[in-house]
Parts: C-alpha cells; sequence; structure tokens
C-alpha cells in the first residue's frame, strides 16, 4: 500500500484552529483518499513483490555472518519440513526474516517446489516483530485459489484507501467550488499528474467533475465593469454584494461556517 508524508504549514495550523477546526476528529474519523496516482503505484507494487507470482526474485549475498546464520536456519528448518510426508501438517510456521532474505529463498527455489507451495506473512497488529511467514504445501489448484483471494482481499483493501477520491469525487461527479483556487497545483496533488498540453487537461478534469468555479475570479470579472476595482476577502466580496444586490441575491451559509449576513445586519 502507498503510504504518503503529510506536511502543514504552521500557519495553516494556525488558521484552521482559530476557525473551528477539530484536529481529533480529523485524525480519529479520518476519510480514505487515495489519487490515482498512488493507486496505479501500489498496484504495479503488488503485482512486482508478490511472493508467489514474482517472476524476477533476485539472488543475495550476506555481507555479515549472523545475516547467512539466520538464512541458512530458516532455509535448513524449510526443507526438514518440506521433506516429510505428513498430510496432517502441511503448515510451516517461522519467525519473521527480513524480507530480502524471503526473495533469495524464493530465487534458490527449484520451479517444481514454487508451484508446490504458498507464501504469505502472518501478521500481529499489537506487536509486529512477532510477524511469522507461513508457507503452505498445496496443489496446483489450492495454490491458484490462494492467489485469487489475496488479490481480491487487496483489491477491497485498496478500493476502501481510494475513498472520497473515487466513491464520491469522480462516481458523483461533484463540483469545486474555491475561493482563489490554486487549481493546477491541487489537481496534481489529489488527482493525476498534468497531461501535456491544456485540452487534454480540460477533458481529464471534465472526467473529474461536473465543475470547476472559483469565486474570485468570478468577482474580478464581473468588478470590471465598476469603476473601482479592489481585491477583497471572501467576507468583504460577501458584504459588497449582498449591499449591492441585496433584493435580489439570497446566499445561505452552511452551518458551521460563518454567518457574513447576520454580521452585516448587526453594522
Amino acid at each position: 500500500m502507498e503510504h504518503t508524508t503529510l506536511s502543514c504549514e504552521v500557519s495553516a495550523l494556525i488558521f484552521n484552529s482559530k476557525h473551528g477546526m477539530n484536529f481529533n476528529t480529523w485524525i480519529s474519523k479520518e476519510v480514505n483518499y487515495l489519487n490515482n496516482r498512488n493507486y496505479i503505484n501500489s498496484l504495479q507494487r503488488k503485482k512486482n513483490n508478490n511472493f508467489n507470482t514474482i517472476k524476477n526474485a533476485e539472488k543475495k549475498i550476506f555481507y555479515k555472518s549472523e545475516d547467512k546464520l539466520i538464512y541458512d536456519e530458516f532455509e535448513k528448518k524449510f526443507f526438514d519440513f518440506y521433506k516429510i510426508n505428513d498430510e496432517t501438517n502441511k503448515i510451516f510456521r517461522y519467525k519473521k526474516i527480513p524480507i530480502y532474505m524471503i526473495y533469495h529463498f524464493i530465487f534458490k527455489l527449484k520451479e517444481e517446489i514454487k508451484n508446490k507451495i504458498y507464501i504469505d506473512i502472518e501478521k500481529n497488529e499489537e506487536n509486529p516483530s512477532d510477524d511469522k511467514i507461513i508457507i503452505q504445501k498445496v496443489t496446483k489448484e489450492e495454490r491458484d485459489k490462494l492467489i485469487d483471494e489475496s488479490n481480491n482481499k487487496f483489491m477491497k483493501q485498496m478500493e476502501k484507501a481510494r475513498g472520497v477520491s473515487k466513491q464520491e469525487i469522480v462516481t458523483n461527479k461533484k463540483i469545486i467550488i474555491g475561493y482563489n483556487l490554486f487549481f493546477l497545483y491541487c489537481f496534481t496533488h489529489f488527482g493525476e499528474s498534468l497531461p501535456e498540453n491544456y485540452d487534454s487537461f480540460k477533458h481529464l478534469v471534465l472526467s473529474y467533475f461536473n465543475g470547476v468555479y472559483d469565486t474570485k475570479y468570478m468577482y474580478n470579472n464581473l468588478s470590471q465593469k465598476e469603476e473601482t476595482k479592489s481585491v477583497l476577502p471572501l467576507e468583504g466580496i460577501y458584504e459588497k454584494l449582498t449591499t449591492k444586490f441585496k433584493n435580489s441575491l439570497n446566499v445561505k451559509v452552511s452551518n458551521g461556517f460563518i454567518d457574513y449576513l447576520s454580521k452585516i445586519e448587526k453594522k
């Protein structure tokens, strides 16, 4: 799964905190989001790093004697297990070893053995140091079934990780509205990499959203006809427009946001 680093400027944290942002709720009741680029990268990484389907596992040279001892002990115990023809014991469970050692192990295995085992990691969420490597003796049909089940489980996890990026935004074709919206910047981070030309970009944006509106851009274009044009904060624009069009403009403010109208009426 793709892991993304989240960084914030202190000024942004202060601003959001002053305006009622509850960071405890944000962290504890997170909304899953995975952009298309990270989604594709995760799928490719899963395909390339699957123990049971990997085509190019690499040979490892152990420069430290203790590493070689760890690997040799693991390999010996596995083959001791594998040679025993015991229908009641088909699962080899071993303490976690470094991933590169598992790839080295796969590299050394003969094809006939590879096709008769299924390798997995048994995770201990409370104590990752207690993770175990699990190797099962299987038939070809059992192996294929386990690979399919693993792939299906991974795809469900990936769809859950995509969260609002697919379910709420793309599937429902939401409208994006912002003030002084740095849309190209936002799209490269939360959507996809920018295409090479503007027409392709427009087509891509329309496949995601049902429209993009920047209220600052709209206001600046409307105000060009006025004698004085000034750059105002959103509250200033609201006040100016509701004063000028008070008999024909009706704006509702959603719960949890500043009610500019009540502030203006009290002046």
